[in-house]
């Protein structure tokens, strides 16, 4: 085939990002282990009653499916490895054990998220099980800066929202769930008249549709916290989630934070607290998480749980590049004598390539050392 083309929104990783990825992947899962969180690599593709739970409309509209050709049944190549992690904790946990797990995998996403995005992900991710209280939400805060702190961004603003408060409306308003996800975009648009208009072939209460238009307003600074005591019915959930986000800010104080009660994102398992970082000039999430307590309720073991992920090729442009100009060669012809030298250069850290004849060394390392015999002894001179 002379002419080939890969389809919308995928690429391939090539050299050299493609090593110095792998070399920031790592570093990460160094970062996560350091922390207590175990590793783990859920399969790639599952079956959809698994993969798709919670009725989740955002998840399914993003996830590839296909007929699996020795069962018949329906699969799903996985565009969240967040729903898998929970599968996972359900089969190995505890009903009072504490779980942190880790992981990092691609994903297939049938659409891409953003205009400047791809549609195969490479997935980053942490979170814990079993514990309900902010100390978790707090731990993984902090390990999601940790993470980002990784890459050259010298200014981040965390960003903090909860879907409870939105929830809350939404069962005093009685919507269908057929019209939800509508709402829920025009939300998380800021769209206040659109709000208003959509809302208007509804029965509502005054005070309930009067929430909602405030709530596609109610995003900026630390004062939002005050407008949405004053601007949006206080029941009892809308209380907690506010304390809650207090606490959270009270906590992260030294950061720049920024509070947007509309951020809803389409994936619907998340249950409380949202959080993320932005920085200046990336147009989406450098990395986002969240509460989804109970998810487990659909593998049989219903547990607290909050975690966060990144796409690691989102870093790609500022990722530095690492060209190797410090390699050694070795003649094709010396190899086979020289090989217990090569071996312990290679063990030390070493790059040592063959050359061979009428050929030049790979493209994109460069050597500036050689192994040469001289008086019997491999040596490494300058070249």
């Amino acid at each position: 085939m002379k002419s080939w083309q890969l389809p919308d929104y995928i690429s391939d990783l090539l050299p050299p990002k493609a090593h110095q990825l792998e070399k920031i992947r790592g570093k990460i899962i160094h970062l996560f282990r350091s922390h207590g969180y175990q590793l783990v690599s859920p399969a790639l593709i599952e079956y959809t009653n698994s993969l798709l739970v919670n009725n989740d409309e955002g998840l399914t509209r993003k996830t590839i499916q296909v007929t699996d050709q020795i069962s018949g049944k329906q699969l799903g190549i996985r565009s969240d490895i967040t729903t898998q992690i929970t599968r996972i904790d359900a089969h190995l946990s505890s009903d009072h054990s504490i779980h942190r797990f880790c992981y990092a995998g691609p994903t297939l996403h049938a659409l891409p998220q953003s205009l400047v995005g791809t549609r195969e992900p490479l997935q980053v991710g942490a979170e814990i099980f079993g514990h309900q209280g902010a100390g978790a939400d707090i731990e993984v805060i902090e390990l999601m800066l940790d993470c980002i702190q990784v890459f050259p961004i010298p200014e981040i603003i965390l960003s903090l929202g909860h879907i409870d408060i939105f929830n809350s409306l939404l069962e005093e308003a009685n919507i269908p769930n057929d019209q939800v996800f509508d709402l829920i975009k025009l939300l998380t648009i800021k769209d206040s008249k659109a709000v208003e208009k959509f809302l208007d072939s509804f029965e509502l209460p005054l005070d309930i549709k009067q929430s909602f238009i405030a709530l596609s307003t109610l995003y900026g600074h630390k004062e939002v916290i005050e407008r949405a005591k004053k601007e949006l019915i206080q029941t009892s959930r809308i209380k907690s989630a506010i304390v809650e986000l207090e606490k959270i800010i009270a906590f992260f104080k030294e950061y720049p934070i920024y509070i947007d009660l509309s951020e809803l994102r389409s994936d619907r398992y998340h249950t409380g607290l949202l959080y993320g970082i932005y920085a200046d000039g990336w147009p989406n999430f450098l990395a986002k998480g969240g509460r989804y307590n109970n998810l487990g309720h659909f593998f049989g073991k219903a547990r607290p749980a909050t975690g966060f992920s990144l796409d690691l090729k989102d870093f790609l442009n500022i990722i530095p590049d690492e060209k190797i100009d410090n390699g050694i060669k070795v003649s094709v012809r010396d190899y086979e004598p020289a090989k217990k030298v090569i071996e312990e250069l290679r063990n030390n850290g070493e790059v040592v390539i063959i050359e061979y004849e009428d050929t030049e060394v790979n493209e994109g390392i460069t050597c500036n050392r050689k192994i040469e015999l001289i008086n019997n002894e491999w040596v490494i001179n300058p070249c």
